[in-house]
């Protein structure tokens, strides 16, 4: 069994949550319409009036995936800024804070990757686990990627 005792900061969910928001597939709707008017509009003799249309969804979009993330990551009370324990069972991964616990099987994760600092665990459901990087030691690195890799196949 592999044990970690992990703090997320606020930097990372930032840098998470901005990730996640542009990896969504309504980010590459909003992103190839705003192309495609934006080539329709320059490319032939129509009203400039298709680029607002084009963009002011994209806009808005990014800049309401920037303000979630913001403030998501501005609220210190939330549970995934708390002091975690994780333990990587044979069956399952078990997280423990002061607010609690709970276990996840490893059949309910879809994949995991090391991004922004962090082991990021994909659950079937959308959500996600993050782990900083920061609280596994260098020497510790091969040992939880390979237990990773067993676990949760790419």
């Amino acid at each position: 069994m592999i044990v970690i005792e992990a703090h997320l900061q606020p930097g990372h969910f930032f840098r998470i949550s901005l990730l996640r928001h542009i990896q969504r597939t309504s980010f590459y709707f909003y992103a190839l319409t705003a192309a495609g008017l934006s080539a329709l509009a320059y490319t032939m003799t129509v009203s400039s009036l298709v680029l607002l249309v084009a963009w002011i969804p994209f806009v808005t979009y990014l800049i309401l995936g920037l303000v979630n993330a913001y403030v998501g990551s501005r609220r210190a009370d939330q549970p995934y800024f708390l002091p975690t324990r994780y333990e990587f069972g044979d069956q399952a991964l078990k997280l423990r804070t002061s607010q609690g616990a709970s276990e996840v099987a490893w059949g309910d994760f879809r994949e995991w990757r090391k991004v922004v600092g962090c082991y990021v665990l994909y659950l079937n459901a959308g959500a996600v686990i993050a782990i900083p990087l920061e609280n596994v030691t260098k020497s510790r690195e091969p040992a939880v990627e390979d237990f990773l890799k067993q676990k949760i196949p790419l």
